[in-house]
């Protein structure tokens, strides 16, 4: 070997390993070996066999599921969004049902029943313990009088 093979030789090995040729010696007789630098990652799965057609399928597979249940929940969101519309609309109606009996209520509530009816013997007067009858058609009431 000569001066330059020996130069060349000193340098890949400072380059390679960092170390000055005289620790790398110390190495050698030490028993230490020294081991080529790890491939990059590509390198490595593509020497593991590595396809990327297989790859590529399989993720685009991926892909149409994940969009296939996207759409899935879209078509259950929609389904919720028109049963909160029916639910809304029966709340809406339920609530003008209330407010009609209500008024209903408050007119009966504040009309005068067969208690104070001027005609004392009426036939559809209740009898003492029935209930009493609101709004008789044939009431005759102070108000009817004046």
């Amino acid at each position: 070997m000569n001066v330059r093979e020996m130069d060349e030789l000193y340098t890949k090995f400072l380059a390679v390993t960092g170390l000055p040729a005289e620790r790398i010696f110390d190495l050698f007789i030490a028993g230490y070996k020294l081991v080529p630098p790890a491939p990059p990652i590509c390198l490595e799965v593509a020497a593991e066999g590595f396809d990327i057609e297989r790859e590529y399928t399989r993720m685009k597979n991926e892909m149409q599921v994940v969009k296939a249940e996207n759409r899935r929940w879209g078509q259950v969101c929609e389904a919720q969004n028109k049963r909160i519309e029916q639910l809304e609309k029966e709340r809406d109606e339920a609530k003008r049902e209330a407010a009609q009996y209500k008024a209903f209520f408050d007119g009966v509530a504040n009309k005068p029943d067969c208690n104070t009816c001027v005609k004392k013997g009426c036939e559809h007067r209740p009898k003492p313990g029935e209930v009493t009858r609101f709004n008789c058609p044939l009431y005759c009431g102070k108000e009817a009088a004046e």
